[in-house]
């Protein structure tokens, strides 16, 4: 990585983080600036390279500030659904680090918030597997009730067959932030 010029992406984690006032006074305020300057940087659909995202999450302490995911098996789940509504380049980034295939439904990402309606229900992706390669869903016959709850979960493979009878709803997760 030193050798190498950094995408614009890592160039602002890093001039934060060699910047920052913060390092040994208050590791919590660090890291919510972290995160935060990691959303901004998607939301403003700034290119990501393959590797950023590992090499933010391995150069500035992923662990203690990504978050894990809903279902705890993932880490930076809320990154990849900003990423899913704002900058095709990040997602793909997020998709490299945890190789992981999209599930792709006309045209969106589905990432943990995501709505379709398959088979008389309404879904919602509430996460991944740990090795990144099922998508679980729960879906409800009434959405505003959430009645008649049900689970689903599909490999690539499988949602190649089924997506042809899903319908895109809208992704509800914390994009709308941006």
């Amino acid at each position: 990585m030193k050798n190498k010029k950094q995408s614009i992406a890592m160039q602002m984690m890093t001039l934060a983080w060699e910047n920052s006032n913060l390092h040994g006074k208050s590791w919590t305020r660090l890291n919510a600036r972290l995160q935060s300057i990691l959303e901004q940087i998607i939301g403003f659909e700034i290119e990501f390279e393959k590797d950023d995202f590992k090499n933010i999450f391995e150069s500035f302490r992923g662990g203690y500030w990504f978050s894990q995911s809903s279902n705890g098996n993932n880490y930076g789940e809320g990154f990849y659904s900003i990423a899913c509504a704002w900058n095709n380049s990040a997602a793909k980034s997020f998709e490299s680090w945890t190789n992981r295939e999209p599930f792709i439904l006309n045209s969106n990402r589905l990432n943990e918030g995501s709505e379709f309606a398959y088979n008389n229900y309404f879904w919602r992706v509430s996460g991944f597997s740990k090795d990144n390669k099922t998508c679980l869903c729960v879906g409800y016959t009434d959405r505003g009730n959430k009645k008649g709850r049900k689970l689903l979960k599909f490999n690539n493979d499988q949602f190649s067959a089924l997506k042809k009878e899903m319908t895109y709803i809208e992704n509800v997760g914390r994009y709308d932030l941006y």
